[in-house]
């Protein structure tokens, strides 16, 4: 399954001429894809933030944008805030910041301390022009514009 995700997204990004933010694909599964934003990557000491992006693969019209940070030295994980997207239109807006959690080994937030922490630990076939992906995706362009606006 993650090789014919991978073809995909080869060939949409082959067919693409827009330029835009380095994206990493650290987790696929048959549901959901999950990236970091690999320009967005801040890291002060230990401590790194970035956006974070889930998208459903069942419905192209659902996903997630995650500010989040992560605790190199100690392996653990918070968000400061998410945008749920639903039918390609936010839904939710969680502005809280959560709690430190420690994901358990072999967990989606395990595979992103590591690939965050850990440069090494990258698969050089994972890193994307996400904006090629979003080109494909039905109503993505709508909520990174969105995902800009809040930036500002």
């Amino acid at each position: 399954m993650k090789k014919l995700i991978m073809t995909a997204l080869a060939s949409m990004l082959m067919c693409s001429s827009a330029v835009a933010e380095d994206w990493y694909l650290y987790v696929t599964s048959d549901k959901v894809w999950f990236f970091f934003n690999l320009d967005e990557l801040q890291c002060d000491g230990n401590v790194c933030q970035t956006w974070d992006a889930g998208i459903y693969t069942n419905k192209f019209h659902d996903f997630q944008l995650a500010r989040v940070v992560v605790d190199c030295h100690e392996g653990k994980t918070k968000s400061l805030g998410d945008f749920k997207y639903r039918k390609g239109k936010l839904d939710t807006t969680n502005t809280r910041e959560s709690p430190w959690l420690y994901p358990p080994p072999n967990t989606i937030g395990r595979e992103m301390v590591v690939t965050i922490c850990n440069p090494k630990a990258r698969n050089p076939d994972n890193y994307l022009n996400f904006a090629s992906l979003f080109e494909a995706v039905p109503n993505v362009q709508k909520a990174m514009r969105h995902l800009e606006e809040q930036k500002r």
